[in-house]
């Protein structure tokens, strides 16, 4: 689900993931920008923010495949583009359905 607008979009998004996850569904919920803190843009399938280590773990896991892009015509990732695997990476591995 992609939520887009001018106002009310993380509000918006939180209300359905919490919904979801009463009705028993595993959620993740991706947010930007983030306010203070890069780890705010990650919720899990508890609802809670991602730690810091499984942050650092799957941004490290990252590492290699951005490396073989410095040569790419399109160059490496953007950070929107990193943040956004980071996230996708997250939900696989904590199973995420919605």
């Amino acid at each position: 689900m992609h939520v887009t607008g001018t106002s009310g979009k993380g509000s918006t998004v939180m209300m359905v993931g919490t919904m979801l996850r009463l009705s028993g569904k595993r959620t993740g919920i991706y947010v930007s920008p983030h306010t203070t803190t890069t780890i705010e843009r990650f919720h899990g399938p508890d609802g809670l923010l991602m730690s810091t280590q499984e942050f650092i773990t799957i941004a490290d896991q990252l590492k290699p495949a951005i490396a073989q892009m410095d040569d790419h015509p399109l160059g490496t990732p953007s950070y929107l583009e990193m943040m956004v695997a980071i996230a996708f990476l997250y939900f696989k591995k904590t199973r995420c359905q919605w």
